[in-house]
């Protein structure tokens, strides 16, 4: 079935061959960002940035509309392109640093996946407004959910030791559920998925080829205007301190959780069925470069989720082909033995990082965890604000570890987004996260077209890896705006599978 036009696309059909909207829409654009190029020589180096790619994204999109007359999914694609890489301008900064809450944010910044989530909600209220929008995919309690968390982390705002502080942070995470919103709502058609999976692979290469630099050169490479967040951390061998690479997400950790996340959607990609030979190989060597990128991050953590996240995927996989349990589990688990083996005895660095002491590391962490209970147990109605973490644990730790353990956020995502936002918060994270997840399981067991199966599959493994990889480290969906937008995917997987139960069978030849 065709999709259904939007209102940009009526606009650009009814034009006649000598219609000047293009160049009009071109005009106008280039004059917003002469605008913005000489507001950036106030700025610095970012703002120079901004401009560059403002202008670079005009003439594309002005482009697109011109010849394609399919702006508003371009504008999707740029969106999630752009979500993963902290491109922004601070406008506003907090007045006043208050070491108890060093981990709060500075400024409110405006990011390019910002501008863009304005620029579809406008074109969606038009549509609305005109009564001329297609039919979206209902979300239900999964919405409710999502929107519950943001209400939550309003409420909190009033008893934060400093609202603006958590204001701002409260003002991302709205972004971000109004980016899962839309993802989950407005994706339906099977070609808009396919070119969104790419632009996540095609995000792989670009923090692949950016962390092997800072680790080959053990340094940040200078491209804060990009995103980079003194992305190079170290941990200790016998021949001194060693790299860790942390790409354009600024630390290793965040890094590995990404990887970890969206690896195995190239791997399940790879294993398609009936997929030609020339993309199955853009798939392959974008699994191998994920792994790669994700082993120089040196994280632990993310090592063991990503391998049993893979084993995951090829044992669906098989078992979907009918292969045996020797097949799709044995066998995987045998080669993993093998590349485990290899990595240690040939890569001292790999070696190190798992012979290393922790330094106490673990028993912190157990420390965080009762802290964390201590202070959910005190704050349980409202939390300790957005944010605001920190605060409450100090107020509230129960003695053990020093003060610059106490001060660390907990280790632990479920139990910070309910310290932060109060039991209710906790309930609505808990109850999004168990819809999304249980929709997923769905999918994958009842999807029978290949290409749908492998995103959906990919998504779903990569959820459960987050998930878990949060129960060890300070990820949580009020910070990472890669869970959302995969979890959106994963929710667009069946609305694609439902518009093409839909689409009327191709006519028969006649005999």
């Amino acid at each position: 079935m065709a999709r259904p036009l939007t209102e940009l696309d009526r606009l650009a059909a009814r034009r006649s061959p000598g219609s000047p909207l293009p160049a009009v829409l071109l005009v106008a654009a280039t004059f917003l960002v002469a605008c913005g190029v000489a507001w950036s020589t106030t700025g610095g180096m970012k703002w120079q940035a901004v401009a560059l790619l403002s202008m670079v994204t005009a003439a594309a999109l002005s482009v697109w509309l011109h010849l394609v007359d399919r702006f508003l999914d371009f504008a999707t694609w740029l969106l999630l392109f752009c979500a993963p890489i902290t491109l922004d301008v601070e406008w506003w900064h907090v007045v006043g640093y208050d070491p108890i809450v060093n981990t709060w944010p500075a400024s409110m910044a405006l990011s390019i996946p910002d501008l863009l989530t304005y620029l579809l909600y406008l074109a969606w209220g038009l549509e609305l407004a005109l009564r001329r929008a297609e039919p979206t995919q209902r979300l239900g309690w999964t919405a409710l959910w999502a929107f519950g968390l943001a209400a939550a982390g309003a409420a909190s705002i009033r008893v934060s030791r400093d609202p603006q502080s958590s204001f701002i942070e409260w003002w991302r995470v709205l972004h971000f559920v109004l980016l899962f919103t839309y993802l989950a709502k407005r994706v339906r058609t099977r070609t808009l998925l396919e070119w969104l999976v790419i632009s996540i692979a095609l995000q792989c290469w670009i923090e692949v080829a950016i962390s092997t630099i800072q680790y080959v050169f053990k340094t940040s490479l200078g491209l804060d205007f990009l995103g980079e967040r003194a992305g190079v951390k170290t941990f200790d061998t016998p021949d001194g301190a060693e790299a860790r690479a942390g790409g354009l997400m600024g630390h290793p950790n965040n890094l590995a959780l990404y990887f970890v996340a969206v690896g195995p959607i190239s791997m399940a990609k790879s294993l398609q069925q009936g997929l030609r030979a020339l993309p199955r190989l853009f798939w392959i060597a974008t699994a191998v470069v994920t792994q790669f990128g994700l082993l120089i991050t040196f994280s632990r953590a993310g090592w063991l989720c990503a391998a049993t996240c893979a084993l995951l995927v090829f044992h669906w996989q098989q078992r979907r082909l009918g292969r045996p349990l020797v097949v799709s589990l044995f066998l995987p688990c045998l080669s993993g033995l093998g590349l485990f083996v290899a990595l240690f005895l040939l890569w001292p660095d790999f070696r190190d990082r798992l012979l290393a002491p922790d330094y106490g590391s673990t028993e912190t962490r157990w420390q965080q965890f009762r802290t964390a209970i201590n202070v959910i147990r005190h704050t349980w109605w409202e939390g300790t604000g957005i944010g605001a973490y920190t605060d409450g644990a100090w107020r509230w730790n129960d003695g053990s570890g020093d003060k610059r353990n106490v001060l660390y956020r907990v280790h632990n995502g479920s139990l910070l987004v309910t310290a932060e936002l109060g039991i209710w918060g906790g309930i609505a994270y808990h109850a999004w996260a168990w819809l999304v997840v249980k929709r997923g399981w769905q999918l994958m067991k009842s999807l029978r077209d290949p290409a749908l199966w492998t995103i959906a599959t990919g998504c779903f493994a990569g959820l459960l890896g987050w998930f878990a990889k949060s129960l060890y480290n300070v990820h949580t969906p009020l910070a990472d705006v890669n869970l959302w937008y995969l979890s959106a995917l994963l929710l667009a997987v069946g609305a694609c599978a439902r518009e093409d139960d839909a689409a009327p069978a191709p006519p028969r030849a006649a005999p």
